[in-house]
């Protein structure tokens, strides 16, 4: 009985997509603008906690609101969240290089950071959402600056953009896991010889 496997040529290649290469150039762009961005973003923020003044300043807001230093999310919060977002662009710079170069580890990964990232985003932008209701209702300034309704509209903003996020993760993955790209990644490691 003839197999109905493809044998394997290395002279054969499918055609480049146009959608996988561009995908891996914007992303990789971004990641490593957002790695720099991250790095710059924890050194500063390092050394501003480092500094008399800002202990100075903190020592004072906690004596006008205190407890606020208590909240659960705050600094801790946004040095964690930095940290992992760092951590994120780093793995996705690798994985958009693997990607653009046909690795079928970059592609499986990225699908993998496709996922994380998107929980990610949602889950920080929801923290920070919280994190600044709770300083905004602990110091006052919520009833002060009448914020109700900037908050809400920033809770929505947030809820749109989620939902933005997960369309577009949701068809990043359903594209990279075609039959067509899929066939495009395996041809570059045992090319399929179509005679």
């Amino acid at each position: 009985m003839t197999s109905s496997l493809p044998h394997f040529n290395p002279s054969y290649h499918l055609p480049r997509s146009g959608f996988v290469s561009g995908l891996a150039i914007l992303s990789a762009a971004i990641a490593a603008s957002l790695f720099v961005s991250d790095l710059i973003g924890i050194t500063s923020y390092l050394s501003m906690m480092n500094s008399p003044t800002y202990r100075m300043a903190m020592g004072e807001l906690n004596v006008l609101a205190p407890g606020m230093n208590t909240s659960l999310f705050n600094s801790t919060w946004v040095m964690t969240t930095n940290m992992v977002s760092l951590a994120l662009n780093a793995g996705s710079l690798a994985v958009s290089i693997g990607l653009f170069r046909r690795k079928e580890w970059g592609r499986r990964w990225y699908i993998v950071l496709v996922v994380v990232q998107t929980i990610f985003f949602i889950g920080s932008s929801l923290g920070a959402y919280y994190w600044v209701e709770s300083m905004a209702d602990t110091s006052g300034f919520a009833q002060l600056l009448s914020a109700d309704e900037l908050l809400t509209m920033g809770l929505g903003g947030i809820i749109l953009g989620s939902l933005v996020g997960i369309a577009i993760s949701v068809f990043v993955i359903i594209k990279l896991r075609s039959a067509s790209v899929r066939a495009e990644f395996l041809t570059h490691h045992a090319k399929v010889d179509i005679t």
